[in-house]
């Protein structure tokens, strides 16, 4: 566990604490760092301590899909659900002219912002954790912070947040996977009721009569799903993020095919499609190649090339009009959405760090926080 930057600097502490998740944000840390099911409420009081944790907010979007999960949470100890709008998005990609289908969050970061500023300006807590990573709650820390409260910031992998949001925390933490795996929540012992299948406390489908029919579709299933999951470099596929793209497939597949969890459908249908193998906690999934072949990563290679070559024109094309080697990164950030609103989803791509950081020796940085250069280098 990463220490917290001004731990030592305070002999007295804050008596309580508010927590607020950004639940998107959460969701990404999950599948960067390849764990899920964590029990937010132990969470929440790790991360308030030596505070007294008053009240836990989780923010996200209203979706059908996560309602369940949205409900349990409002069943534990003093947490608070506060959800936003989802609506969908279409554009095309620039390149190729195919259709692009996101979801995006409405008012969702406004709510949390909102809620952290209230918090803070009517003195209920005196320490307030944020797990976000969006630079659009920098004004809001400030104000919660001129009215007297603490702001402990914990994220996760640096490249998955903004380094001025991290700089305006009073304290910040980086989440580890093995941080994460003390708050797994512990696997229910109890058996499943299934037409025509028996589930054993492991959650494993154990009758010998499961119709070839229902086997073959669950198979067809976890290969569709393999296909449209992004792998590790060395082939691999992270079992969690194996699960939410089943989830996107088929929103049901649980209780269709009789199991509780993503091993029991592997250990129904698919052993001979993917080798499961734990590093740690953390359950891998290795394709058998003879079966499922590796996708083939041309096409993702294209697509990280195209990204790399659009940053570097709009780079240079800004060097040109500036007259200068080395432009602010915001004036970057800016120019790269004038010539594509919509680039970061084309290229798959988060943050205009991880483009920087594809680029690799192509580019060159200067500079922290707002006074950041960035510019082409002469390799």
């Amino acid at each position: 566990m990463n220490r917290l930057r001004n731990e030592k600097s305070d002999t007295t502490f804050p008596p309580t604490a508010a927590v607020l998740f950004d639940g998107s944000y959460w969701n990404k840390i999950e599948q960067e760092l390849g764990v899920h099911n964590i029990d937010l409420k132990k969470l929440s009081d790790k991360l308030c301590q030596p505070a007294y944790r008053l009240r836990t907010y989780y923010f996200d979007g209203k979706d059908d899909q996560r309602q369940s999960f949205h409900d349990g949470l409002r069943f534990l100890p003093r947490f608070e659900v506060i959800l936003g709008d989802v609506v969908e998005r279409k554009t095309a990609c620039p390149h190729c002219q195919q259709p692009i289908v996101s979801k995006e969050q409405k008012r969702v970061d406004v709510q949390l912002a909102v809620q952290m500023v209230h918090l803070a300006t009517t003195h209920q807590v005196s320490l307030i954790v944020i797990i976000a990573g969006d630079r659009d709650f920098e004004p809001s820390v400030e104000i919660a912070k001129h009215a007297g409260v603490i702001i402990r910031l914990i994220h996760g992998p640096k490249i998955t947040t903004s380094t001025d949001l991290r700089q305006r925390a009073d304290e910040t933490m980086e989440l580890t996977t093995e941080f994460l795996l003390e708050f797994l929540r512990e696997p229910k012992d109890r058996k499943i009721k299934h037409p025509g299948i028996s589930i054993e406390k492991s959650g494993i489908p154990t009758s010998s009569s499961i119709p070839m029919e229902k086997i073959k579709q669950s198979q067809d299933l976890l290969q569709k799903a393999l296909q449209n999951t992004r792998s590790a470099p060395d082939g691999s596929i992270l079992a969690s993020r194996l699960g939410i793209t089943l989830s996107s497939i088929e929103p049901n597949w649980k209780t269709i095919y009789g199991v509780k969890t993503l091993r029991s459908l592997i250990d129904l249908s698919g052993k001979q499609i993917v080798t499961p193998k734990y590093l740690g906690k953390v359950l891998h999934l290795y394709p058998n190649p003879e079966i499922l072949p590796l996708k083939d990563k041309r096409e993702e290679d294209q697509k990280k090339d195209n990204a790399i070559n659009f940053l570097l024109q709009t780079l240079r094309e800004l060097q040109t009009e500036k007259q200068t080697n080395m432009v602010r990164y915001s004036e970057l950030g800016f120019h790269l959405a004038k010539k594509d609103p919509n680039w970061k989803k084309h290229y798959d791509i988060t943050k205009l760090d991880t483009l920087i950081e594809r680029a690799g020796v192509k580019i060159q940085t200067k500079g922290e926080g707002v006074g950041k250069q960035v510019g082409l280098s002469s390799q």
